[in-house]
């Protein structure tokens, strides 16, 4: 074999091997395992209760899932008895759940467990209503569970609640689960040796057996099961299926072996397990038999076996397996197929006019296939892939055109009915593994792009022209306006290309010459609303807006946040909404209101990664996303909103990093009291929508420490660190996958008490204290002043005694000096009147007038001067009462010398107005120096005028 055929035939046992040719919308759900918390994966039991929680049951355990963790309940002496459930019911106020080995209750506000110590097992529970269930036992019979009063506290004692009572006269397989069917139970009674289906009415309590199937009954070893749809019962085995009601049953044919089936009543699905993949059936597919090619969705899988499914508050679709763990198809799953999981898609896809889709995935070198609703068109894509290793396909009108690469360049084969027929060969003599293929349709030509050059061949006649860029850019994104005008979009930037009478007009744009945000333009996109507007898709500079002949480039996704700034594709749907392909999902942007929304791998695509020139719109309005885990495809106006608003819950309430004991569970709490030093807080919460549960915002506050509504995230631990003393509120709310926020606020009041130190009590005790010690601290004050006031006036009226008889001593001393002075001139006129006496004759005479004339002049003297001091003091009275205030101990004398040394007269001049001698007057001067304590450097007179 040449080194030519090993390749071919390599070639086509891969294509064999890898090619994946559906009919079916091929999804893939999202998986929970012991990776995710989940305590073991042999799902039993599967219930949502009327809080929203999901609770798992195991062979290993109780699980609570909140959408973001699972808290596991097992064997315990104060919780289950037994680890392996085998059902799960409740209502508002209590859970049942049935085990291997009892029955038990669980109080979900007070986080308690009760046994009802029945003696037996419980296989299956039914839920009648809120105070009515049905178990079936391991002892083969039905038991009736009554309340008998609603649970008002966690100390219960269950026989004065709860009622039981037996019907002997049933047996019933309890293997199988439980189902309704018009209102009554659907089970199977078994005897010794065969299993019949049968319905138990709940209303009349009474037994009726079904036709039998066949004529047949089941023996007890026999493969076979039940479910029902749309008022029908289906039974099935491995290798038939029969549906039927009371009356009759009709066999349907299948071309599959069945190993489970279960119905889901709210997506009006069936779904069965093989041994390699889950089928899920529309029930109208149903009616006619089971044709393995008309399942309306497929998952490929060799985890197929499952015992319970769960259609929760928003439908999402939970199948519990049988080891594998816990799968999840949301809403959106469901509209979103999957192909080629496992594959990195790294090229642009076909779509013909009938949906069959060609990938040349050069990553793996192979040829991917999504057959289409024309078998011919799908028949002969594969063909023309079975012959030629690479391959890439287009379509202009009705007519698909395969093109094929080899040494010497390509070739051209156009559809001739159901045959490819060579229609030109193209010789290229460089490298050409990035190119494009597209199509002008008004004229019918084909547009080739590769390397540094655009080729043009009309598809009516075979013509071709060529024309060189200025460059080899290295081209990521190929937009065609018409066969003479293209936009590219390259590594180094933007190129405008316009050919006119055979002319080129190359325009270039990089981030040195407008404002792209980057040079690296890998999508590219002609407004259909407005052809003026190109969409730009960068790697890294996200998208932007460019009106046409314009040289700016409007950047979109900063004001509003874009989670990625990596734009690998731009598709726009039928409602004129822009989608987007980047490394952070899937982005859909609203072009009006400018507003977006993300779509992630919970909400069904294949992964979060998406890859440059992998995107397609199909004529019929299907978008084509390929990233690193395989192809998604979906119709936009399938991914509807989401309008089921969660209510948020607090699961996990820390203080100082510890949990505390509390009578209720964190998710029930309402209120929590601590003291001063537990002032750290840290809370978890959850919002009970499970669509694309890490998508669900919380919004929160906590009311008294900061502003309303203050953090929204998609987090969901909020922490409080050296809260102050006081009275707080924490309120959350939450919205869904969608951003539809609830209109349910959960609420928990905290109130962190003072230290003993700032009670009120304490405050009151400090108010009496200080009170009482300021009273006495006053009472002493008001006695000290009493005491002093007592003292000073003491001290004043000594003053005042001390300074009347300062007063009197000098008015004694001024007596004594007028005395003395009287008494000089008393002598002196002794003296005279005795030298007059003595004295004769006209010497007597002389002496006698000169002594009259000496009295005259004295009394005048004295007189005029007594006249003259009066007049002094009168003028000086205030000055006296300032001297006297600062210096109190001045006599009347020394006030009337400062008055006459104010006046600056001389010594002698004072001398005399006094009638003192000058002696006198420095010895009254010096004398009152003293008084006044002045130093010697100091002037007497300056101080006085100062006063």
């Amino acid at each position: 074999m040449t080194l030519n055929n090993k390749l071919s035939f390599r070639f086509i046992l891969l294509f064999f091997f890898s090619l994946e040719l559906f009919c079916q919308k091929k999804i893939t759900p999202n998986w929970l395992t012991n990776e995710n918390g989940l305590s073991q994966g042999f799902i039993s039991a599967l219930h949502q209760d009327d809080n929203g929680f999901l609770w798992i049951g195991t062979k290993s355990g109780l699980n609570r899932f909140n959408g973001r963790t699972f808290k596991h309940f097992e064997t315990d002496i104060t919780s289950l008895q037994n680890n392996q459930i085998r059902s799960i019911k409740g209502n508002n106020n209590f859970i049942l759940i049935a085990t291997e080995g009892d029955l038990h209750l669980y109080l979900p506000k007070h986080n308690t467990f009760k046994t009802f110590n029945l003696g037996f097992g419980i296989g299956d529970i039914y839920k009648q209503n809120n105070n009515t269930f049905w178990l079936v036992g391991t002892n083969g019979k039905f038991h009736k569970l009554t309340q008998l009063k609603k649970i008002d506290s966690k100390s219960i004692k269950i026989n004065k609640y709860f009622k039981i009572e037996t019907h002997q006269k049933i047996n019933v397989n309890s293997y199988f689960k439980l189902t309704t069917f018009k209102n009554k139970i659907l089970y199977f009674q078994q005897d010794s040796l065969f299993k019949t289906p049968t319905l138990f009415d709940i209303e009349t309590e009474r037994s009726i057996e079904l036709p039998q199937i066949n004529s047949q009954k089941f023996k007890l070893n026999a493969k076979v099961g039940y479910t029902v749809f749309n008022d029908k019962i289906l039974i099935y085995t491995d290798d038939a299926i029969y549906i039927g009601d009371e009356n009759s049953w009709k066999k349907l044919p299948i071309n599959f072996k069945i190993l489970n089936a279960i119905s889901l009543p709210n997506n009006r699905l069936v779904v069965f397990s093989t041994l390699n993949e889950y089928l899920f059936f529309e029930y109208d597919a149903i009616k006619n038999g089971l044709d393995f090619n008309n399942a309306t969705y497929i998952f490929k899988t060799k985890k197929t076996r499952f015992y319970n499914t769960l259609e929760d508050d928003s439908d999402n679709i939970w199948v519990g397996t049988a080891g594998y763990g816990l799968m999840k198809f949301n809403n959106r799953q469901l509209k979103i197929q999957h192909y080629f999981e496992g594959k990195s898609i790294y090229a642009t896809p076909f779509i013909s006019n009938n949906e069959t889709v060609h990938i040349y995935n050069p990553i793996t070198e192979e040829n991917l296939i999504i057959e289409g609703t024309n078998s011919s068109e799908n028949h002969l894509i594969k063909s023309f892939c079975n012959t030629y290793k690479e391959v890439e396909f287009i379509q202009s009108k009705n007519t698909i055109w395969g093109v094929t690469f080899n040494s010497e360049g390509l070739e051209i084969y156009k559809q001739n009915q159901n045959k490819f027929t060579l229609f030109k060969k193209v010789k290229i003599d460089f490298e050409f593994h990035k190119r494009f293929f597209e199509i002008d349709e008004k004229t019918n030509h084909l547009i080739i792009l590769i390397g540094d050059k655009i080729k043009r061949i009309d598809l009516n006649n075979g013509n071709e022209e060529t024309y060189t860029l200025s460059q080899n850019y290295g081209f990521l994104s190929f937009l065609v306006i018409s066969k003479n005008e293209y936009w590219i979009g390259t590594q180094q930037g933007l190129v405008h290309f316009k050919i006119s009478d055979n002319q080129v007009d190359e325009k270039f744009f990089s981030t040195k010459n407008s404002n792209l945000a980057n040079n690296r333009v890998s999508s590219l996109h002609i407004d259909n609303s407005d052809f003026n507007t190109l969409w730009i898709g960068t790697k890294g500079g996200g998208l932007h807006k460019h009106e046409i002949g314009s040289t700016i480039f409007e950047r979109i996704g900063i004001s509003n946040k874009f989670p990625d700034h990596t734009i690998y594709g731009i598709l726009e749907d039928d409602n004129h909404n822009l989608w987007l392909s980047t490394n952070k999902g899937i982005l859909n942007y609203n072009k009006t209101t400018k507003q977006f929304k993300s779509f992630l791998k919970d909400d069904g695509f294949q992964g979060n990664e998406f890859n440059t020139f992998a995107y397609k719109k199909s004529k019929k309005g299907t978008l084509y996303f390929g990233g690193i885990n395989g192809l998604n495809t979906f119709n936009p106006n399938d991914l509807i909103q989401n309008t089921h608003t969660p209510k948020a819950f607090i699961t996990e309430l820390k203080i100082n990093n510890s949990h505390i004991k509390k009578e209720l569970s964190s998710e029930f709490l309402k209120s929590i009291s601590l003291n001063h030093n537990e002032n750290n807080i840290n809370l978890k919460f959850a919002a009970t929508e499970f669509t694309a549960p890490f998508k669900n915002k919380f919004s929160y506050y906590l009311e008294n420490a900061e502003k309303e509504w203050a953090h929204v995230s998609h987090e969901n631990t909020a922490n409080y660190l050296n809260l102050k003393p006081g009275s707080y509120s924490f309120k959350l709310k939450s919205s869904n996958n969608d951003g539809i926020w609830s209109n349910d606020i959960t609420s928990l009041n905290i109130k962190i008490s003072p230290p003993w130190y700032k009670t009120n009590f304490a405050y009151i005790f400090y108010f009496i204290t200080f009170s009482s010690l300021l009273f006495y601290i006053i009472k002493l004050r008001e006695n000290r002043i009493n005491r002093l006031r007592k003292y000073e006036n003491t001290k004043l009226e000594k003053r005042l005694l001390e300074t009347e008889i300062a007063y009197k001593q000098k008015d004694l001393i001024d007596l004594a000096t007028t005395i003395s002075e009287n008494t000089k001139w008393r002598d002196y006129l002794l003296n005279s009147l005795k030298k007059i006496k003595d004295s004769k004759g006209k010497t007597k005479e002389k002496n006698l007038n000169e002594l009259v004339n000496e009295i005259k002049v004295k009394t005048s003297i004295e007189k005029n001067r007594l006249e003259y001091q009066s007049k002094i003091d009168i003028l000086n009275n205030e000055f006296y009462n300032n001297l006297l205030d600062k210096y109190p101990n001045l006599s009347k004398n020394e006030l009337r010398l400062c008055s006459l040394l104010k006046l600056e007269l001389s010594s002698k001049e004072i001398a005399q107005i006094q009638n003192i001698e000058l002696q006198s007057v420095y010895i009254n001067r010096s004398r009152l120096r003293k008084k006044m304590k002045l130093n010697s450097d100091e002037n007497l007179n300056n101080i006085l005028k100062k006063i």
